[in-house]
């Protein structure tokens, strides 16, 4: 299995694998914005591909804090995390998270923070993916909770003061 580097602005591969799998917060076009306000992005979006066919994708920036340098996935937009192919077998998964240690070391990250999607933007959510991260040593920190409303339906009025 293989681990790339990407630039998304010019990679068939990451282009290719979006058009099966379309999320927003993996757009170069969407992404760029954070270029061209000059943010200063350090960028490590990720192919993970065996025998030529992409299984995963992860979109991801380096910043520093405290502890030193951090991957993050993903700064500069909501939501980051791991894209898997639809047909992905847990056994790939724990693998490519395996693979994503290793390029966390051998890059000199000393931190990981992964912003998973909410699962209304995962075309193939399970609970693969977040024991596969549990297994390789990774640790919850914090959950958010999404709803998801219906406007048509929706009284502003009827809520309390606080969630006003």
């Amino acid at each position: 299995m293989d681990i790339i580097k990407a630039d998304i602005a010019n990679s068939n591969d990451w282009r290719e694998f979006l058009s099966q799998n379309y999320n927003m917060f993996y757009d170069n076009r969407f992404l760029e914005y954070n270029d061209v306000f000059l943010k200063g992005n350090v960028w490590h979006h990720l192919i993970f591909k065996d025998k030529n066919k992409t299984l995963a994708i992860l979109n991801g920036n380096e910043r520093f804090d405290e502890a030193g340098k951090v991957y993050v996935s993903c700064d500069g937009v909501s939501f980051g995390g791991f894209i898997w192919n639809e047909k992905i077998r847990i056994a790939d998964m724990m693998d490519i998270i395996r693979i994503f240690k290793n390029y966390l070391v051998h890059n000199d990250f000393k931190k990981c923070v992964v912003r998973n999607s909410p699962n209304l933007y995962q075309s193939n959510a399970n609970e693969e993916y977040e024991y596969s991260l549990l297994v390789e040593g990774f640790n919850v920190n914090k959950y958010a909770i999404t709803n998801i409303i219906d406007l048509n339906l929706f009284e502003f009025e009827k809520l309390k003061n606080k969630k006003k």
